[in-house]
């Protein structure tokens, strides 16, 4: 009997320190994750416009110094 109740408090702490039986925890924790990548996702498409931006403006001016010189 004894070995078993330490076997059975082995497999709960292991459980537990594998994460199972915490699923309510990582719902509560999934809407922070989402708002997260979203500003990850809004901010690597802000910069993108932003180098998009720079390089047309960089061609542009290349291109009038080249008709001008």
């Amino acid at each position: 009997m004894d070995i078993k109740f330490c076997k059975t408090n082995l497999s709960l702490s292991t459980r537990s320190w594998m994460g199972v039986g915490h699923e309510d925890d990582l719902r509560e924790e999934e809407p922070e994750l989402d708002r997260a990548e979203d500003r990850a996702e809004s901010q690597a498409e802000d910069q993108s416009r932003r180098v998009r931006i720079w390089v047309s403006l960089s061609a542009i001016i290349l291109r009038s110094m080249r008709l001008q010189g």
